[in-house]
């Protein structure tokens, strides 16, 4: 697991054995860290260009729970939205020459 294989051998262990359980704990928060984008609201559309852009053909962002539940969207999810929605796919990529 990218250059971890410790990690990646242990977490198939766990796996192999049915210790679900144990697997948040498995996972160092640096290795986390690097599969995963995190950041504030302000911060993530910054950090999924800087992942995604160019790299995908959309990004799926989860509406969240309250808002399901019909409360009035939070603006910071709203401009979270609005930025990703500029974030470049695949098909706006420059083609190579």
């Amino acid at each position: 697991m990218l250059g971890r294989t410790d990690v990646g051998e242990h977490l198939s262990v766990l796996v192999k054995r049915g210790n679900w359980a144990e697997l948040p704990n498995a996972l160092p928060t640096a290795v986390l860290a690097s599969l995963v984008p995190h950041g504030t609201w302000s911060e993530l559309p910054e950090i999924l260009h800087t992942w995604y852009a160019g790299r995908c053909d959309g990004l799926a962002i989860p509406v969240p729970v309250e808002l399901a539940a019909g409360a009035t969207p939070d603006p910071r999810y709203l401009d979270l939205l609005d930025r990703a929605r500029q974030i470049p796919t695949r098909r706006d990529a420059p083609r190579p020459v």
